[in-house]
């Protein structure tokens, strides 16, 4: 059978028609697995930030009761303060009047405040931000924004938040990004875990239009842990080309490599307080396949500050002050609930020159350090021009019960010899 001859023409055609074709399938494959989310502005949900966590709020100072909240690309306002309100030009006519917004001062964060910053897709825009503290002697207010960008992929919602209030929301490594179902939001970095796949992240802020391209990554997994009496409520770890935020229940899948734990946050229903390593020197690997963790270990020491002066005739004792100091030289800061005192002990042994083995020694006085009625304690000193001791020991030990692994304990003994601290 002789087959027809298609005309130069529509054989041009034809091949026009598959290149378009195969153009088009490899724009599909090129495309292949990245999504395009459309984003929305609104105010954060109440979730744990890296702004909580270090008590690094922004804030501006106030002159003659005036000063100048300014939000980068959203503008800068008038802010007021009077008696126990502050007023915001929130029309920016330079009056604190008219529909400026009032708002009760602190001590308690106010609710969030909105600014109108213009129309996106025919709606009203705002910006979203709140007062957190304000220091009358010092003349300061600080802030905190509460302005996200969220979208949904899959089942997983997630936000992006300004944290630095400059008016952007992609600032790698200031901003914040949230996941649903994690346990606290974490900076910003190249590369993030979004329902169960890892993205790298392309954010278009005036598009308000999000592109997640699949990262090609070998991950294990790695989750916080602490012993009984220690409660950890999340971690903020940076490495694998981002940063992300452990918790204590399920393992978190996580790139591999090597990992620097920036703070851990600490909670329970009664109060919070933040872990923050010494120096940056804490730290833990994941392997492709492999299960990892990094473990808080609490407070078990506290460290005795006692200093010999006057030539060895004095012992000055300091008592323990926050921050406390953990096992591996880490601090716990920033508690929302205020410690108990120590106990601190002072027990002093001389040589009885009558007695043998355990015997030799005997105890003369005991002295218990007591806090004074606003807190703390004054510093004490044992002199030995006006309680000597020949020859013999001095024991300073302090308990301080923590709610981080009970009790923790101090010791330090000081020697005398000759009527003098050695």
């Amino acid at each position: 059978m002789r087959i027809p001859r298609i005309p130069t023409f529509a054989a041009a055609a034809v091949l026009l028609v598959l290149a378009a074709a195969g153009a088009r399938a490899g724009e599909e494959e090129k495309e292949k697995g990245v999504l395009k989310v459309r984003l929305t502005v609104e105010k954060m949900p109440a979730v744990y930030t890296p702004s909580y966590a270090l008590r690094k709020y922004p804030g501006f100072s106030f002159a003659n009761g005036e000063g100048t909240i300014s939000l980068g690309e959203v503008g800068s306002y008038k802010v007021w303060a009077r008696d126990r309100q502050i007023v915001i030009d929130k029309n920016k006519d330079g009056k604190p009047g008219g529909d400026a917004v009032v708002v009760n001062c602190l001590p308690t964060p106010t609710a969030p405040i909105g600014l109108h910053v213009g129309t996106i897709d025919g709606r009203e825009a705002f910006y979203f931000f709140r007062f957190t503290a304000y220091d009358a002697r010092k003349k300061t207010l600080r802030y905190a924004c509460v302005s996200a960008l969220t979208g949904l992929v899959g089942g997983q919602r997630f936000w992006f938040l300004d944290e630095d209030g400059n008016g952007r929301y992609g600032d790698a490594g200031t901003d914040v990004l949230y996941l649903q179902g994690t346990s606290m939001a974490a900076p910003l970095g190249n590369i993030a875990l979004i329902n169960g796949k890892f993205y790298n992240l392309e954010l278009d802020e005036k598009a308000l239009r999000l592109t997640l391209r699949p990262a090609d990554v070998k991950y294990g997994a790695a989750r916080l842990t602490a012993p009984s009496g220690v409660w950890p409520f999340g971690a903020v770890v940076e490495g694998g080309g981002g940063y992300f935020a452990l918790g204590p229940k399920n393992p978190v899948l996580l790139p591999e490599g090597n990992y620097k734990v920036h703070f851990a946050l600490l909670a329970n229903q009664a109060w919070t307080c933040t872990m923050l390593p010494k120096s940056g020197n804490m730290g833990f690997s994941v392997a492709a396949g492999k299960h990892a963790a990094f473990s808080i270990k609490g407070v078990s020491t506290v460290k005795v500050d006692a200093t010999v002066k006057r030539n060895g005739k004095e012992l000055e004792i300091k008592p323990p002050g926050l921050p406390l100091v953990g096992k591996s030289g880490e601090t716990y800061e920033h508690w929302t609930l205020k410690l108990p005192p120590p106990r601190i002990v002072i027990s002093v042994e001389e040589r009885d020159s009558r007695g043998r083995g355990r015997n030799k020694w005997k105890q003369v006085r005991r002295v218990n350090m007591i806090p004074r009625r606003n807190g703390g304690f004054e510093n004490y000193t044992w002199d030995l021009t006006k309680k000597p001791i020949s020859e013999g020991r001095v024991q300073v030990e302090i308990q301080w019960r923590t709610p981080l692994a009970g009790t923790a304990k101090g010791t330090a003994v000081f020697t005398v010899k000759r009527g003098k601290f050695q």
